[in-house]
Protein backbone atom coordinates (compact mmCIF):
# COMPACT_ATOMS: atom_id res chain seq x y z
CA UNK A 1 0.00 0.00 0.00
CA UNK A 2 1.35 3.42 -0.62
CA UNK A 3 2.11 5.66 2.29
CA UNK A 4 0.19 8.66 0.86
CA UNK A 5 -3.48 9.32 -0.87
CA UNK A 6 -7.05 7.43 0.17
CA UNK A 7 -6.23 4.00 1.11
CA UNK A 8 -9.82 3.15 -0.05
CA UNK A 9 -8.92 3.89 -3.86
CA UNK A 10 -5.19 2.22 -4.10
CA UNK A 11 -4.91 -1.71 -4.65
CA UNK A 12 -3.72 -3.85 -1.87
CA UNK A 13 -0.93 -5.77 -2.55
CA UNK A 14 -0.43 -8.88 -0.87
CA UNK A 15 2.77 -10.93 0.37
CA UNK A 16 3.53 -13.74 2.62
CA UNK A 17 7.03 -13.67 4.88
CA UNK A 18 8.30 -16.68 4.98
CA UNK A 19 11.04 -17.59 7.43
CA UNK A 20 14.14 -19.44 6.81
CA UNK A 21 15.41 -20.03 10.66
CA UNK A 22 17.94 -23.05 9.32
CA UNK A 23 19.39 -20.52 7.10
CA UNK A 24 18.78 -17.36 8.81
CA UNK A 25 17.22 -15.04 6.36
CA UNK A 26 13.18 -14.83 4.61
CA UNK A 27 11.70 -14.90 1.83
CA UNK A 28 8.66 -12.80 0.41
CA UNK A 29 6.05 -14.49 -1.47
CA UNK A 30 3.46 -13.03 -3.43
CA UNK A 31 0.24 -15.11 -3.19
CA UNK A 32 0.59 -17.10 -6.74
CA UNK A 33 4.29 -18.51 -5.51
CA UNK A 34 2.41 -19.17 -1.98
CA UNK A 35 -0.28 -20.92 -3.27
CA UNK A 36 2.14 -23.36 -5.65
CA UNK A 37 4.61 -24.07 -3.32
CA UNK A 38 1.61 -25.54 -0.07
CA UNK A 39 0.58 -27.44 -3.31
CA UNK A 40 4.34 -28.96 -3.62
CA UNK A 41 4.22 -29.28 0.44
CA UNK A 42 0.81 -31.15 -0.06
CA UNK A 43 2.83 -33.35 -2.63
CA UNK A 44 5.23 -34.23 -0.04
CA UNK A 45 3.24 -34.92 2.72
CA UNK A 46 0.74 -37.19 0.70
CA UNK A 47 4.00 -39.32 -1.17
CA UNK A 48 5.39 -39.58 2.75
CA UNK A 49 2.47 -40.72 4.25
CA UNK A 50 1.76 -43.45 0.95
CA UNK A 51 5.20 -44.75 2.04
CA UNK A 52 4.32 -44.89 5.50
CA UNK A 53 1.44 -47.14 5.22
CA UNK A 54 3.68 -49.48 2.55
CA UNK A 55 7.03 -49.64 4.07
CA UNK A 56 7.96 -47.82 6.38
CA UNK A 57 8.29 -44.59 4.94
CA UNK A 58 10.69 -42.07 4.19
CA UNK A 59 11.57 -38.14 5.31
CA UNK A 60 12.08 -36.22 1.41
CA UNK A 61 15.22 -35.67 0.32
CA UNK A 62 15.48 -31.57 -0.08
CA UNK A 63 18.92 -31.85 -1.63
CA UNK A 64 17.91 -31.05 -4.59
CA UNK A 65 16.47 -27.19 -4.29
CA UNK A 66 14.27 -27.89 -7.40
CA UNK A 67 12.27 -30.27 -5.40
CA UNK A 68 12.35 -28.37 -1.61
CA UNK A 69 9.31 -26.15 -1.15
CA UNK A 70 10.92 -24.66 1.67
CA UNK A 71 13.70 -23.11 -0.28
CA UNK A 72 14.41 -19.93 -2.34
CA UNK A 73 18.18 -18.44 -3.47
CA UNK A 74 18.67 -15.55 -1.35
CA UNK A 75 16.96 -11.98 -2.72
CA UNK A 76 18.18 -8.57 -2.11
CA UNK A 77 15.59 -6.78 0.40
CA UNK A 78 14.92 -3.11 0.27
CA UNK A 79 15.11 -1.67 3.55
CA UNK A 80 15.40 1.74 2.77
CA UNK A 81 16.24 4.60 0.26
CA UNK A 82 18.94 7.17 0.73
CA UNK A 83 19.44 10.63 -1.23
CA UNK A 84 22.99 12.05 -2.02
CA UNK A 85 23.32 15.69 -2.95
CA UNK A 86 24.87 15.84 -6.51
CA UNK A 87 25.09 19.41 -6.47
CA UNK A 88 28.45 19.43 -6.52
CA UNK A 89 29.27 17.58 -9.40
CA UNK A 90 28.54 20.53 -11.40
CA UNK A 91 31.10 22.23 -9.84
CA UNK A 92 33.65 19.18 -10.04
CA UNK A 93 33.80 19.36 -6.17
CA UNK A 94 34.00 16.41 -4.41
CA UNK A 95 32.01 15.32 -1.77
CA UNK A 96 32.01 13.46 1.49
CA UNK A 97 29.33 12.69 3.92
CA UNK A 98 27.37 10.37 5.90
CA UNK A 99 23.75 9.87 5.12
CA UNK A 100 20.74 8.19 6.55
CA UNK A 101 19.09 5.32 5.49
CA UNK A 102 15.34 5.96 5.44
CA UNK A 103 12.66 2.88 5.60
CA UNK A 104 10.52 2.90 2.58
CA UNK A 105 8.01 0.61 3.49
CA UNK A 106 4.32 1.13 3.82
CA UNK A 107 4.49 -0.28 7.50
CA UNK A 108 6.91 2.51 8.73
CA UNK A 109 4.65 5.41 8.08
CA UNK A 110 6.74 7.71 10.01
CA UNK A 111 10.17 7.69 7.87
CA UNK A 112 12.32 6.25 10.50
CA UNK A 113 15.71 5.63 9.68
CA UNK A 114 17.10 2.49 9.21
CA UNK A 115 20.72 2.68 9.27
CA UNK A 116 23.83 5.04 7.90
CA UNK A 117 25.72 4.58 4.69
CA UNK A 118 29.17 6.71 4.03
CA UNK A 119 29.16 7.84 0.55
CA UNK A 120 31.32 10.19 -1.20
CA UNK A 121 32.64 11.33 -5.17
CA UNK A 122 35.38 13.49 -6.24
CA UNK A 123 36.65 13.99 -9.96
CA UNK A 124 39.49 11.63 -11.38
CA UNK A 125 40.99 11.01 -14.79
CA UNK A 126 40.02 8.46 -17.02
CA UNK A 127 41.51 5.47 -14.96
CA UNK A 128 39.73 6.97 -11.87
CA UNK A 129 43.24 6.50 -9.92
CA UNK A 130 44.85 10.18 -10.66
CA UNK A 131 43.39 13.79 -10.68
CA UNK A 132 41.00 15.73 -13.05
CA UNK A 133 42.60 18.30 -15.29
CA UNK A 134 42.99 21.89 -13.92
CA UNK A 135 40.07 23.11 -16.77
CA UNK A 136 37.37 20.99 -15.22
CA UNK A 137 37.46 23.56 -12.27
CA UNK A 138 34.84 25.81 -13.15
CA UNK A 139 33.04 28.41 -11.12
CA UNK A 140 29.70 27.93 -12.84
CA UNK A 141 28.41 24.81 -14.30
CA UNK A 142 27.96 25.33 -17.67
CA UNK A 143 31.24 25.71 -18.29
CA UNK A 144 31.24 22.07 -18.51
CA UNK A 145 29.25 21.50 -21.04
CA UNK A 146 30.69 19.44 -23.62
CA UNK A 147 33.57 18.43 -21.82
CA UNK A 148 34.68 14.52 -20.96
CA UNK A 149 34.07 14.70 -16.66
CA UNK A 150 35.04 11.60 -14.26
CA UNK A 151 33.75 10.96 -10.93
CA UNK A 152 34.90 8.07 -8.83
CA UNK A 153 32.29 7.07 -6.23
Amino acid sequence: MPDFGDIKVEKRIFEIKVDNREAGYFYVWNPSKFTDRVEMMRELYNEYVEDLVGSGGSLPDFSDHEKDPFWDPPEPVLIGTCYLQLKNLGYTIENEAPDAILFTTSTNISGGQAGKINVSYWPCDLTGEGEADDELLVDEPIELLNKEIFFRV
